[in-house]
């Protein structure tokens, strides 16, 4: 996030300058208590709370345990940590929430393969592009 407007439009970050930015991090707890016919989860209604801060990882990570706790987590029969496979996140879950399960959200998890194609498939984009779908489809499936 930009932390000065006239730094919004166009700021390329410069090597050995400061960014003049500020990462938002943010987090919602939620909890499911039943499935559907497929024995997926089904979010229960209202029961998402968000917290976040501009600030360091340790800060957004006192924020996340207080909420988490405050929510019964240490009651949650399955837990869950969803995120974009930011070391910092992994840490954190590891740290804070030993023997959740870490799941990188479709978006990065897509963004990996992708990485993972290229190296497969040098040179062959339409090979790439059969791998990861066949890839996403399966894991979908």
């Amino acid at each position: 996030m930009p932390s000065r407007k006239d730094y919004k439009a166009g700021r390329v970050k410069i090597e050995g300058e400061p960014a003049r930015t500020r990462e938002v991090k943010r987090g919602c707890v939620l909890t499911s208590s039943s499935a559907d016919e497929e024995g997926d989860p089904i979010r229960d209604p209202h029961s998402t709370t968000y917290t976040g801060v501009i600030g360091t990882a340790e800060d957004f990570a006192r924020r996340i345990y207080r909420e988490a706790f405050q929510r019964s987590w240490s009651r949650a029969k399955i837990k869950v940590i969803l995120g974009d496979d930011a070391i910092w996140i992994r840490n954190l879950a590891a740290d804070q929430f030993s023997g959740a399960i870490l799941i990188v959200d479709f978006y990065h998890a897509a963004e990996h393969l992708h990485k993972i194609s290229r190296l497969l498939f040098p040179g062959d984009e339409a090979a790439r592009l059969r791998w990861v779908s066949f890839i996403l489809i399966t894991a979908v499936a």
